[in-house]
């Protein structure tokens, strides 16, 4: 088994945490849309969808299905990646393995997310019967997800850059090649003078 990086409590944390809210406030919400009562979701933009006594089928249906999780998932993704890149900077770590990390958490978020929604999907339409209808087939946007996920780590290791030893070791002792130059210079001087 491979060993986990330095910061992968701290990633995993973070996915987990923003998981568990978007399930609960933008998936769990919609199951109960045959409750009987008004129901209140807002998408990503600020926008808020209202139903009150319908049935899960067209409108409604399109709705859940048609880019309502998506700008939620990919707002997670992107910022997800960038909290692991300034991790790893903030702590002069290779970024390689924590993002390729990353990534897999958000591809194992990104499944969870699109299998409870074909579940409420699937009870919805079955109407307290959910044996009685076919799971909606979330493969496609699944692999669409992973798919950017994998673009987006492509992308920041390619500008990713790791400091030389030089350039880090300056940084770290800027004195030293202050004081360096200075000496470099005073001989420069005493050997004009003479």
């Amino acid at each position: 088994m491979k060993d986990k990086t330095a910061i992968y409590h701290i990633t995993k944390k973070m996915i987990e945490d923003e998981y568990e809210l978007l399930r609960r406030n933008k998936i769990t919400p919609w199951a109960f849309l045959h409750s009987g009562h008004p129901f209140r979701c807002t998408d990503f933009y600020g926008k808020e969808i209202s139903y009150s006594g319908i049935r899960f089928e067209g409108t409604p249906e399109q709705v859940f299905w048609t880019r309502f999780i998506e700008p939620f998932l990919e707002d997670i993704i992107l910022r997800s990646l960038d909290k692991t890149v300034l991790l790893c900077r903030g702590k002069k770590i290779n970024l390689n393995e924590p993002i390729a990390e990353a990534g897999n958490m958000l591809k194992v978020i990104v499944h969870n997310v699109y299998e409870n929604m074909a579940d409420v999907d699937q009870r919805l339409r079955g109407n307290g019967y959910p044996d009685n209808v076919k799971e909606k087939d979330v493969t496609s946007k699944i692999a669409s997800l992973s798919k950017l996920i994998d673009e987006r780590i492509k992308s920041e290791l390619a500008i990713w850059k790791k400091p030389s030893a030089l350039t880090d070791f300056y940084h770290n002792h800027p004195f030293l090649f202050w004081l360096i130059s200075a000496l470099i210079g005073i001989v420069g001087i005493i050997k004009f003078l003479i």
